[in-house]
């Protein structure tokens, strides 16, 4: 049994989407399962996302809607097909670095207590790979809880982090447009 989902939802990607997917097949290491959300795309995106995942060894589930509802639901949906112990969230104009998950997945599975693991967040700039600033306190492979590192309240978005399966039951307020994920997190 796979034992890691990774859930990718969409709306209109098709500048992003065939990088996205690209990343996610480049993770050889790793068994792990594919939730796909079509959030109602009117572009191109669905076409080459089919193209992209044509090839893929890996469990896929594609979940496309008929309209847009935006991101939290989108994400809700595939949440509620989770059946891995731990997920997480790419966003369609987001990859992963080579190896990423599995530096993750391994260093999640050395302990059964680790409920999240933080990554870390980067962009391209000028052909260069610069990390995303994040607090000082969560960039060491330590583990730590809420109490003895507050900070990482400060790495608010699900991206670059690998949940325990029990967060699967929590769900992004549809009612927020903007930072819909913050609640998820805080949660």
């Amino acid at each position: 049994m796979n034992k890691l989902t990774i859930i990718v939802t969409y709306y209109n990607a098709e500048e992003y989407i065939t990088g996205c997917l690209e990343s996610i097949k480049q993770q050889r290491t790793q068994d792990f399962n594919l939730i796909i959300v079509n959030d109602g795309s009117t572009d191109q995106s669905k076409k080459l996302m089919d193209e992209a995942i044509k090839d893929y060894d890996k469990n896929i589930r594609f979940i496309d809607l008929d309209e847009n509802s935006g991101h939290a639901h989108a994400r809700n949906i595939a949440l509620e097909e989770v059946e891995t112990p731990y997920f997480m969230f790419l966003d369609a104009d987001d990859e992963f670095l080579p190896s990423r998950i599995d530096f993750m997945a391994d260093y999640y599975q050395q302990d059964d207590n680790v409920d999240i693991v933080i990554g870390q967040i980067g962009r391209e700039k000028d052909g260069d790979w610069q990390t995303i600033y994040s607090h000082q306190a969560i960039q060491k492979l330590d583990k730590v809880n809420l109490a003895q590192c507050p900070d990482m309240m400060q790495s608010i978005g699900p991206g670059a982090k690998m949940f325990n399966a029990k967060f699967a039951d929590l769900r992004f307020d549809e009612d927020v447009v903007f930072c819909e994920e913050h609640t998820f997190i805080i949660n």
